[in-house]
C-alpha cells in the first residue's frame, strides 16, 4: 500500500492527483478511506475525488465512535487513538 500525505489546499496536492490519475487509469473507479469524523478531511478527499473523477466511498464517516471502538475491541482489531474531544 502507497501512502501519500495529503496537503489541506488541492493545488498542492499534485502528486496525490496525478497518483489518482495513474488508478484511474488502471479502471480503479473508487477511493475507500477510513475517516470517521474528521470533516476537513471528507470535503480534501471529495474534492480530490472530484477533481480526477472517482468515487468517493468512506464507509465509516459520522459513524458513532463508541460503537466503532467496542466493534473493533470485539473483533480483535488492532487500532490506535489518536485523540479524544469532550462534548
Amino acid at each position: 500500500m502507497e501512502v501519500l500525505k495529503v496537503s489541506d489546499e488541492i493545488r498542492k496536492d499534485r502528486s496525490l492527483i496525478t497518483y489518482l490519475d495513474r488508478l484511474k487509469e488502471q479502471d480503479i473507479t473508487v477511493l475507500v478511506t477510513g475517516n470517521v469524523k474528521i470533516e476537513e478531511n471528507h470535503n480534501t478527499y471529495a474534492k480530490l475525488c472530484e477533481k480526477v473523477g472517482l468515487e468517493l466511498v468512506e464507509p465509516l464517516y459520522n459513524r458513532d465512535t463508541l460503537k466503532l471502538l467496542l466493534k473493533y475491541i470485539e473483533i480483535g482489531l488492532e487500532f490506535l487513538i489518536m485523540g479524544i474531544r469532550k462534548k
